[in-house]
């Protein structure tokens, strides 16, 4: 996005465009091959990473979503849980995250447009392995107890710092 100013309409086009984005994306075969051990990286420079994830428990009817939103220094500014009470499969429980996600975004957006813009924050909707997206999933799985914040829940410290970078 450039610095400049939306109107509300505007945002829910993008925001569109996005979806329909990481859709194409998740159009990938389910097995892929074993590779290398991935890790969570740091967005670039005045931008803001947003990872999700879907979790669902066996004997439990229902699916978690975790998202969680960091900075370019790895830096949690907010994070959410939510659960839906009915059984799906996991590409359905990847695409309520990945909704929830860009609602997140929209509410940020709309809420103080000008603040985003002014200060040059971007985003960008990336499919990567769960070894690369730790604190989503934990987020994901917290989704059956907590809701959302902006300081992270004491349980996901630890993997924040983890995955901080040095």
């Amino acid at each position: 996005m450039e610095n400049k100013s939306m109107y509300p309409h505007e945002c829910v086009d993008v925001a569109t465009r996005l979806l329909n984005d990481f859709q194409q994306v998740m159009k990938v075969p389910t097995h892929r091959p074993q590779q290398a051990h991935d890790t969570w990286s740091t967005p670039s420079a005045n931008w803001v990473k947003i990872n999700f994830d879907a979790s669902l428990m066996p004997g439990r009817n229902g699916v978690g979503l975790g998202i969680v939103a960091r900075d370019h220094r790895g830096k949690c500014i907010a994070w959410r849980t939510s659960f839906f009470n009915y059984v799906c499969d996991a590409e359905h429980g990847e695409a309520l995250a990945a909704r929830q996600a860009v609602e997140m975004c929209l509410t940020a957006i709309i809420h103080d447009i000008q603040c985003m813009c002014t200060a040059d924050k971007h985003f960008e909707f990336r499919w990567v392995r769960r070894t690369a997206n730790h604190a989503a999933h934990l987020l994901a799985r917290a989704a059956f107890s907590h809701n959302k914040g902006t300081s992270p829940p004491l349980f996901l410290l630890d993997t924040l710092r983890a995955e901080a970078p040095d």
